[in-house]
Formats: C-alpha cells, structure tokens, sequence
C-alpha cells in the first residue's frame, strides 16, 4: 500500500506541469489607454497597433559566452569556443512555468551586447593576457569569471 502511494507523490509534481506558450503582451485592448495624453494637445501618443507589432519580425538573439581571467578557463574552453557557430538565445516554444523561469536566466546572463561584442585579435590577445590583467588591476571572479573589461584607454 505504501509503495503505490510513494510512487504516485513522487510523479505527482510531473504530471502537473503545464505548458504554456509565450504570451501575447500587446493587444489594442489593454493599449488604448496606455499613455497619459499630452499637456495642451490633449491626445495620446501613438504606439504600433497590434497587428503591426506582431507583423514586426522576430529579432534574432544569439547566445553569448562567459570571459574568463587568464588562466582560469575550463580546459578546452577557448578551443570550443573557435568552432562554435551563433546559436539562438531562446525559442517561442511553449514551456513549464519553471522552464520559462529558466529561460529568461538564461536571456539575463547569456545575451548578445552587439556593442560589446569584437573580433578585433588585438583586444581578444589583450583580454586572453595575464599581463595586461594585471597592468590594469583586473580580478577573476568567484568562478573564474571575468565582469567588464578594464581594456585601458588606448583600445
């Protein structure tokens, strides 16, 4: 009697995860009042109906990688890192409530700043050196990490 019940807890918590698609956050409905309407004008800013909004096509979000401190990559790292091709950040697949928790981690550590972003083999061997790390007083991390780029002001 004890092990059907154990057994039926223990799947419980699966059975119950629904999967829910991405929501739809912009509808004319919810829009129509939105925006304070301006002084002296007295109308509202205009925004993208609903049906421009989801004609705009999807961004296309690749997924970044950490920097490490020189010497404190996992072994291989930089290796795998050269035959890596972009890779999506996130999908509109429909998820668990706890797999869209997940993703959105994953968008926060993990997203592609165009602007930070360089394949310039100057700044990459500067960022790759010990030396120059520690010139400008740079510290790894907890995990080996490396937060911001101290690159100095000639770069």
């Amino acid at each position: 009697m004890k092990r059907p019940l154990l057994l039926m807890l223990a799947i419980a918590p699966l059975l119950g995860q629904t999967r829910t698609p991405a929501p739809r956050i912009w509808n004319d409905r919810d829009l129509a009042e939105w925006a304070t309407p301006v002084a002296a004008l007295n109308t509202r800013p205009g925004h993208l109906s609903e049906k421009e909004y989801y004609a705009v096509p999807v961004g296309e979000w690749v997924r970044s990688y950490p920097v490490y401190f020189p010497g404190r990559e996992p072994a291989g790292y930089w290796q795998v890192l050269q035959t890596k091709k972009p890779e999506p950040l996130i999908d509109t697949a429909a998820r668990s409530e706890s797999e869209w928790i997940a993703a959105g981690r994953r968008v926060f550590d993990e997203m592609d700043v165009p602007g930070f972003r360089t394949a310039d083999p100057k700044i990459i061997a500067r960022i790759r050196s010990a030396d120059e790390f520690a010139k400008l007083g740079g510290h790894p991390q907890k995990d080996g990490t490396v937060f911001g780029w101290l690159l100095g002001p000639d770069i």
